[in-house]
């Protein structure tokens, strides 16, 4: 049986990566700032990978598949995301890997500085005896949602990025019998407020983006 976990992420472009930081952190700041968690998560996840998990990066926008690939490595596998709402993307994501043959499918974010690999493997564990898994986000989203099977309809009319997306997601999994379990809630950054949520360590990093000079126009 195999494994499969998605990372969804952004080129990041001064300007139009974690625009919400902007005010606080400058166009470039921010984007350099997402990088860095981007980097973050991308080697946590690589760290939990094995000869029946594999790990692919669902990334946007397509044209910079090259910048990317040459940011993440050449033994980072990528993936193009599709069209569409998130919750496009993400059934896209889950349908291809149930195709493919793999039985446990866990799909992660980049906004959160706290998602370590060992979080990732309880959802894997999890999936043994459910049907689905989410990590809640503290600001109503999640930061990690996980499948042991297609459930119809599970991503359609959610409402993306509000404080009801976790509760929406969880009724859709309940109306459609689908078993789940809950992980631990982490913060995601995405308003100049949540900066006051990062641990010393990354409150640091994030001032020292605040003004800096962007590579990744």
């Amino acid at each position: 049986m195999s494994e499969a976990l998605f990372i969804f992420l952004r080129y990041p472009q001064a300007g139009k990566a974690k625009t919400r930081l902007i005010p606080e952190l400058g166009r470039a700041g921010a984007a350099r700032f997402y990088r860095l968690m981007t980097e973050h998560v991308c080697r946590e996840m690589k760290s939990i990978s094995n000869d029946t998990r594999r790990i692919l990066a669902y990334f946007t926008p397509e044209q910079f598949a090259p910048q990317i690939q040459s940011w993440l490595g050449e033994n980072f596998p990528l993936k193009a995301q599709p069209s569409g709402d998130l919750g496009q993307r993400l059934d896209y994501a889950f349908d291809a890997a149930f195709d493919s043959g793999d039985s446990r499918v866990v799909a992660v974010g980049t906004d959160c500085v706290s998602l370590d690999g060992a979080t990732v493997i309880k959802a894997f564990e999890a999936l043994k005896t459910s049907d689905a898994v989410v990590g809640p986000a503290e600001d109503g989203g999640y930061y990690l949602i996980g499948l042991s099977r297609r459930v119809p309809g599970l991503f359609e009319d959610i409402p993306w990025s509000s404080d009801s997306t976790l509760n929406a997601t969880k009724r859709r999994l309940i109306e459609s019998n689908a078993t789940f379990e809950e992980l631990h809630s982490l913060s995601d950054i995405d308003e100049p407020r949540d900066l006051l949520n990062l641990p010393a360590d990354w409150r640091e990093i994030a001032a020292s983006c605040s003004g800096a000079e962007s590579v990744w126009d």
